[in-house]
């Protein structure tokens, strides 16, 4: 690679971080509709032309920014120490980070167009797992959804509660639910 190429990619890396880093802060306290590309711009400091560049609209910027973000936990997974869903740590710092963000997204105050992408990338770490270990029901896309649908009411739960369990506590509960789910469903995959 060149040293223009490297000097080009770092810009690149910048202005995707400063935009990103204004989404989040918009959304700590408005709703996804409620937030224009212009304001986006504005507060990272950030051309319109340069957003364009980068993303054709919002929607594309936000599923950039979730997979980043599940590359990220992927990459991370393996220093978590965890032998079942790895990424669980790793995704519950990330929404105790950001949980006014996460409020606006998944909170009684939900973001509904965002929740459902965010949903779905917690559906395909799930999945991943699964397939990973080679867990007998790997395949069963509603036990996958069903666990995604759990994972999201508690997280839902957890952001809007003055009294929340700290991360290991909600990791710990997690790991027993999990766990229990996916033990009561090997027997009816045998029937």
């Amino acid at each position: 690679m060149s040293k223009r190429s490297a000097s080009i990619d770092r810009r690149v890396v910048k202005t995707k971080l400063a935009l990103r880093d204004a989404l989040l802060a918009l959304m700590s306290t408005r709703s996804w509709d409620d937030i224009s590309i212009r304001e986006i711009c504005d507060r990272a400091n950030v051309g319109r032309s340069t957003f364009y560049l980068r993303y054709q609209s919002k929607e594309d910027m936000l599923a950039d920014s979730l997979v980043t973000l599940r590359n990220f936990l992927l990459s991370t997974a393996a220093e978590s120490g965890r032998k079942e869903f790895p990424f669980l740590r790793g995704l519950l710092e990330h929404i105790a980070e950001q949980r006014a963000v996460f409020k606006t997204i998944i909170g009684r105050r939900g973001g509904h167009r965002v929740a459902i992408k965010f949903k779905e990338m917690v559906r395909q770490l799930i999945e991943a797992e699964l397939k990973q270990h080679g867990h007998p029901v790997a395949k069963s896309h509603w036990l996958s959804s069903y666990l995604t649908g759990g994972f999201f009411e508690v997280m839902s739960w957890w952001v809007d509660s003055s009294k929340a369990p700290p991360i290991a506590e909600m990791e710990r509960r997690f790991d027993v639910l999990m766990s229990q789910i996916l033990q009561a469903e090997l027997p009816l995959r045998r029937a």
